[in-house]
Order: C-alpha cells, then sequence, then structure tokens
C-alpha cells in the first residue's frame, strides 16, 4: 500500500496490476486498481471523476507509449476505482498498442513531443515500463499527476502472448481437425534437409511447386524411397509394370517379337508380327504406275534387261517386212564374179 500526498487530495493506493486475458487478441488487458480519498481521510464521492493512465519507456526517455483516459462514477464506492487497460475505451493516445508497449525488442521511433529526450528508445530484453497517473474530480481545472510508479514484470506477460513480437498464427503448427498435436523435435539434420528444400524451390534450380504438384528438373539420381504407379520399385532397380495403367507382362520377348495388345488377356505381351498374305494389286495403296523390265531376255533377244541385245540369227527373211529395206540401208558389195 502506498500513501501519496498530491496538492489538496489524499490517494491510498492499494495498486494492483493485473493482466485479463481472452481469446481474442484485442481483448487482453492490464487492470490497475485504487482509491481516491480526499484530504480530511474521506472517499472521493464525485460521480464524474476522469482518470489518465499512461505508459512510457523506462528514464530518461520516458517516451509515451500508450494512453488510455477513463471516466468513473465513485458516488457509490467509497473511493475505490478499477481501470482496465484495453477495455474498448474510446480516448486512446500513444502510437502503439497495449501488447507492443511490453514488447521487449526493437526499435521504437515516435512523433515529435513525445519523449522527455530523443525520439526514439531501443529496447532491452529487461526494461521496464513507467506507469504515470493522472486524475481530475471535477473541483480543479487541470490534471494532478501522481508519481511515476514502475511497472515490473507482470504486465509483460501480454509479451508472454507472442514470440519476440510474433503471434500464435505466425508459427508452424500440426493440427488433426483443429486439435494440437504433440510432434517429436527435429534433429538438426531433419532441419538441415527443409531448409535445403526450401532454398532449392525455384525454376532456376528446376523445382516448382504449384498446389500439390511438385516439379523437379534434372535426374533422378539422389532420389530414395520407392515409387508407385506404372514405374514401381525403388532408386536403381525401377519396373515398368503398366502402361497407361495397362498391364505389360513380365516376360523375355524372342527375336523379331513386338510388344502388342491382347485384348483376350487385357495386357500387353510380346508377340510375332502377322506373316503378309497375298494381297489383291488393287488392295495396294501407293502402287507405282509401271515398273522397269528386269532379269534375263529370251527369244530374238539376248542378255538382261534392262538392255538386251538381239540374238545371233535371230532376223531371218521371214521376220523382215516387204519393201522393209531399202538401198540406203544395204552395204555396197563388189560384183568380181
Amino acid at each position: 500500500m502506498i500513501k501519496l500526498n498530491q496538492m489538496n487530495h489524499w490517494m491510498i493506493l492499494s495498486v494492483v496490476m493485473a493482466l485479463l486475458s481472452s481469446q481474442a487478441w484485442g481483448a487482453a488487458g492490464v487492470t490497475y486498481h485504487g482509491r481516491l480519498l480526499k484530504p480530511n481521510g474521506r472517499p472521493v464521492s464525485a460521480s464524474n471523476v476522469q482518470f489518465r493512465l499512461q505508459i512510457r519507456t523506462p528514464a530518461p526517455n520516458s517516451c509515451l507509449l500508450y494512453e488510455e483516459i477513463h471516466v468513473r462514477d465513485l458516488s457509490q464506492t467509497q473511493g475505490v476505482f478499477s481501470i482496465t487497460l484495453n477495455d474498448g475505451a474510446l480516448s486512446k493516445g500513444g502510437e502503439f498498442s497495449l501488447w507492443e508497449s511490453f514488447r521487449n525488442h526493437g526499435e521504437f521511433s515516435f512523433l515529435p513531443g513525445r519523449c522527455s529526450i530523443d525520439s526514439n528508445y531501443t529496447a532491452n530484453i529487461s526494461d521496464g515500463r513507467q506507469l504515470f497517473v493522472s486524475f481530475n474530480d471535477g473541483s480543479f481545472s487541470d490534471w494532478e499527476p501522481l508519481p511515476a510508479q514502475e511497472i515490473a514484470f507482470v504486465p509483460f506477460s501480454l509479451e508472454a502472448m507472442s514470440v519476440n513480437g510474433r503471434k500464435a498464427e505466425s508459427f508452424f503448427r500440426v493440427e488433426d481437425a483443429g486439435v494440437p498435436q504433440v510432434m517429436p523435435p527435429w534433429d538438426s539434420a531433419k532441419y538441415l534437409k527443409l531448409q535445403n528444400l526450401v532454398n532449392a524451390v525455384g525454376a532456376a534450380n528446376g523445382m516448382t511447386i504449384s498446389g500439390g504438384s511438385v516439379s523437379i528438373g534434372g535426374t533422378a539420381a539422389g532420389f530414395t524411397g520407392s515409387i508407385g504407379g506404372d514405374v514401381t520399385g525403388t532408386q536403381g532397380s525401377t519396373k515398368v509394370e503398366k502402361l497407361q495403367g495397362r498391364t505389360v507382362l513380365d516376360a523375355v520377348p524372342a527375336q523379331g517379337q513386338v510388344l502388342t495388345w491382347s485384348h483376350a488377356n487385357s495386357r500387353w505381351e510380346p508377340a510375332n508380327l502377322p506373316a503378309a498374305g497375298a494381297p489383291a494389286w488393287g488392295d495396294i495403296t501407293g502402287k507405282p504406275t509401271s515398273m522397269p523390265p528386269s532379269g534375263g531376255a529370251s527369244g530374238d533377244l539376248t542378255g538382261d534387261y534392262p538392255g538386251p541385245t538381239i540374238a545371233n540369227s535371230a532376223v531371218t527373211a521371214s521376220k523382215i517386212g516387204d519393201e522393209a529395206v531399202t538401198l540406203a540401208k544395204l552395204q555396197k558389195a563388189s560384183a568380181d564374179g
């Protein structure tokens, strides 16, 4: 209990700084209790007492982090009051939220006039805060300040709602049907694998992730584990067991066989190509309109096609037409005789 004499008023402070929280982040608050007495020891009974509460950084900066102004009716409370910061009061000041005011990392920057000295404050892990309380019960015109009070670590439970300033939603969690699961911790090797995977994702490295599909370029030389589908097995011993989901018979094909579809067995099988029959000339498509002769000549011709010659003694008188031989065709001969 702290007894303070301030101008015309006595305030007996049974100071309680308590953290109130709920499921909603914005509903968390700090509650401040006290009792306001007159100089004669009687409680203040005004129905419109204003309280101004400020949270400031440690001295000497004393920068204003957060401020709220509340009005309380003390006419029926024997001077006792209770104020909860962050309870939705409209009169607020400062540049940060309540939970940010208790953040003990990083740098805070303030507008001119918000600090006693300088305009920046770098928080340290062991820093406390200052609580400045002023009041006005309507019997004077200005705020009547109380000495600054050091805020220790009870309200710093607000910072426990975050880890280094980050809310729970910022962290990786495992839930089944909305129920948080307890998972074993990772060793450094598993973490390194995840880090390598994250660093490898990107078109420049040949790996892309789109929705539930992962595309990896290059070779599968480093792959471990088993695969399924049309191709099964493990790295180095994979086997194509299906084509487009249809079974392939596991059999060694003979010379000249090809893979064919067996409708009777509903699978792909090695088989011989069927022998060609004697198709009709009219059934042949793309056939030539004529073909050059070939082979050996006979009859009056001798030699081979395509260049046979007339055989000796093949041309007889019966094979020469009447008047077919002219004098010009006859060689001159001697008439000696």
